[in-house]
């Protein structure tokens, strides 16, 4: 088995554990792990019910952004989740921390979705010149509608687990230690006879998409993202998945998706994005490396600024000396302290 994820056995229930810190994002080595997995579970025959579920402080985060620049892989995800889906006992993805961009991808492709109280929610790939290419932009429609699912790629915001559960991605909010009570959910779904859940098998509800809404989405994503694309892409997207069959949507958004990855809008997000993160870093700085304990401090100038941080010191119980160029204008800070 992959060293990133595992199967255990819990009676009845197969729990595919999923460990690639820090945020489990999902690489190439978490795909290979998850299609074995995925392998191993279906040629079984005493399981009666599978978990997803990852350890850490997060459900999967999100694909590997540093692949954008390199083959396409929206074929091999659209495989991978088509066979989670496609699995003849019920799945469930149990959830926790910060779900975003494929992380919420793949659980649409479970047949059942819960999360512990705080988890978060976010289709955040319009800000990166993309649209959800996992097959977001079908799935989710077939849960949710068109109209909210377009509302929620397009805002790219987060939604906690209530307004999930009230927007209808999310089946429950389950209470207590993620793993257990995952298992106590699936044990529940199997004492009521629930059985595989495809969201693939569902139609758009076509009230949810009718022509004027897409105009508004529209002009939406004109006003939200001017002189960019992806958000028209997104609206194009959820519009095929109302008209066409399931297969026939997850085809097109992938050409769409790789066609949005080649743009220079998306390029320069990608850039960005990249460029944000490494700003946090300190070159050669070691990676075990802590932060030294402020134990006293020292503030040159007391006028309205060095006073102000000299506030800010003390606050924090932290012993701060302040000076000033001259006895008069120490004598004025102290007092705008005092």
């Amino acid at each position: 088995m992959s060293k990133t994820v595992r199967v255990e056995r819990d009676g009845e229930l197969a729990l595919i554990v999923v460990h690639n810190p820090p945020v489990n994002t999902i690489t190439a080595e978490v795909r290979a792990g998850l299609k074995e997995a995925v392998s191993s579970v279906r040629a079984d025959g005493v399981i009666r019910g599978v978990i997803l579920i990852c350890e850490g402080n997060t459900f999967f985060s999100g694909a590997d952004i540093g692949e954008f620049s390199g083959p396409t892989r929206e074929t091999e995800y659209r495989a991978l989740f088509n066979s989670i889906e496609a699995l003849d006992v019920p799945v469930v993805a149990a959830m926790h921390g910060t779900v975003m961009g494929a992380g919420l991808e793949i659980a649409p492709a479970c047949h059942y979705r819960v999360a512990a109280p705080g988890t978060r929610f976010a289709l955040p790939e319009v800000t990166l010149g993309i649209i959800p290419g996992a097959g977001g932009t079908q799935r989710l429609p077939r849960l949710i509608g068109a109209a909210k699912a377009l509302e929620f790629i397009l805002s790219a915001r987060p939604v906690g687990a209530p307004q999930a559960v009230e927007m209808g991605f999310l089946d429950a909010v389950i209470e207590g230690e993620p793993r257990a009570a995952a298992i106590r959910y699936t044990r529940e779904l199997l004492a009521a006879g629930a059985g595989p859940r495809r969201t693939g098998e569902k139609g758009v509800d076509p009230a949810s998409a009718a022509p004027e809404m897409f105009e508004r989405m529209t002009a939406q994503a004109k006003k939200s993202y001017p002189n960019r694309n992806a958000a028209l892409v997104a609206v194009d997207a959820v519009r095929k998945a109302a008209e066409s069959s399931f297969a026939e949507g997850l085809e097109y958004e992938t050409a769409r998706v790789n066609e949005c990855k080649t743009t220079d809008e998306s390029r320069g997000a990608v850039h960005v994005f990249f460029a944000e993160r490494d700003s946090r870093r300190v070159p050669g700085l070691p990676e075990d490396a802590r932060p030294i304990a402020v134990r006293s401090a020292g503030v040159i100038g007391a006028g309205t600024m060095g006073g102000g941080i000299a506030i800010c010191f003390a606050n924090a119980g932290i012993p701060v000396t302040l000076i000033d160029a001259s006895a008069a204008g120490l004598e004025r800070g102290v007092a705008g302290i005092g």
